[in-house]
């Protein structure tokens, strides 16, 4: 083998060895939450969507060298399904996801809003401080996007823009630019609730994650 062809080798190992992560791409920070099955809120009717796992991870993509994405990924002990895009009226049945989660990116309790754990479903109380929150609900404003994405707000109720959105049999994907999270650094306490629409446009939650409450929060 010849010198050429020997670091031609070298640079193919290279590239393998380093996976996904290229020249000024800094490394995706994961935190995982793990949670047992079965705590579900058993007074829901309708899919008691059971969350099993909680990802948060931040990511960067091209051009490399900032962190521009927040990435939520939900596992539950069932296979999602969601209401199909723009159901009008914003309709959602008793077996399609409901998700309310809420991102505390200063860190800070006493700013934001507050997002309820309700009871009966194994972790009572609030989470406080919540500066941005990710809807996809049969509340108008809240319903999912024509182009299937779910409605990011801000504090006050105000949609700012789009978590993207993708499902693959029990895991449920959103992918949230931090520019949506006005220019965050994507290192943000995370939480959420689950449900169903089983009693339309009230709460028929049946999970939250983390529980007992807490959040997840990616950091370096």
């Amino acid at each position: 083998m010849n010198i050429r062809s020997i670091a031609a080798a070298v640079t193919c190992a290279l590239l393998v060895a380093c996976g996904t992560v290229g020249p000024g791409q800094l490394a995706t920070v994961t935190n995982t939450y793990t949670e047992a099955a079965g705590d579900v809120n058993s007074s829901a009717g309708g899919t008691q969507y059971d969350v099993t796992k909680l990802v948060t991870r931040r990511i960067d993509n091209p051009p490399f060298g900032s962190y521009d994405t927040l990435q939520i990924e939900v596992t539950f002990a069932q296979d999602v399904v969601l209401p199909p895009p723009d159901r009008v009226p914003p309709i959602i049945f008793n077996d399609e996801l409901t998700v309310g989660i809420g991102l505390d990116t200063d860190q800070n309790p006493t700013t934001g809003t507050t997002l309820n754990c309700p009871a009966g479903n194994g972790g009572n109380g609030s989470w406080p401080g919540n500066d941005y929150y990710v809807f996809e609900s049969g509340v108008p404003g809240q319903a999912r996007l024509p182009n299937g994405n779910f409605v990011v707000q801000n504090a006050a109720g105000t949609a700012v823009g789009e978590a993207v959105v993708s499902v693959s049999e029990k895991v449920l994907t959103m992918n949230i630019s931090l520019s949506t999270l006005g220019g965050d650094d994507g290192i943000a306490e995370v939480r959420g609730w689950f449900g169903n629409g089983f009693f339309n446009y009230t709460d028929n939650y049946t999970d939250c994650a983390p529980n007992p409450l807490g959040s997840v929060v990616t950091r370096k």
